[in-house]
């Protein structure tokens, strides 16, 4: 699989929220690049209980703790 890189301070996609149930493999690269993870990765939003890709985005978007941790940065 593919394997992108995003900051979730410029990236509020499904993988950084706190609603999303998905197994991304995110990593850590460093405070400027943010993370690695499988972009083509599926979970559930918690939410509205729908499936939704990482690279999803929607008005219900909360942080998670690996964005809130790059953010305060």
């Amino acid at each position: 699989m593919a394997r992108i890189r995003r900051d979730p301070r410029r990236s509020k996609t499904c993988v950084f929220c706190e609603y999303w149930t998905g197994d991304a493999d995110l990593v850590f690269v460093n405070s400027t690049v943010g993370y690695e993870y499988e972009a083509l990765a599926v979970g559930k939003c918690m939410r509205d209980n729908q499936k939704r890709y990482t690279h999803s985005g929607c008005t219900k978007f909360e942080p998670n703790v690996a964005a809130r941790k790059v953010m305060k940065l």
